[in-house]
Parts: structure tokens; sequence; C-alpha cells
């Protein structure tokens, strides 16, 4: 695999990208509890939900690869 990949705090920016990769466990698994996907911005309200949780992104070549 190419590229080093990194860890920082996610931002509202990487909601899109959060979404995209939650998509899958909402659509087609049964690790989640939800029945349908939320959206983009139900995932910012999460991410900045109180208490505030960290939001962690990793990224490979500028491009969110994963996230806790």
């Amino acid at each position: 695999m190419a590229g080093t990949a990194y860890v920082r705090s996610a931002t509202s920016a990487d909601a899109p990208s959060i979404q995209a990769i939650y998509s899958a466990a909402v659509t087609d698994s049964v690790s989640t509890l939800e029945e349908a996907l939320p959206d983009v911005e139900e995932m910012v309200r999460r991410m900045n939900s109180q208490p505030r949780l960290p939001w962690l992104v990793a990224t490979r070549d500028d491009v969110v690869a994963g996230y806790a």
C-alpha cells in the first residue's frame, strides 16, 4: 500500500467522507441499529453533540480512509 497514513482530529468538512464509510455498516450489515443512513448534516450534528467526544480520521494521500 502506497503512502503514509496519518491520524488527526475530524472536522465537519470530513462528515461526507465519514458518512460514506459508515454507509456500508448501515446498508450492508447488522453492526448498527440504524435502518436508514444518516445524512451529512446529521453526521455533523453527532460530531458536535455534547459531551463533545473525540472524532478522529485516518488519512492516506489526503483522502479519509477511516474514522473513529
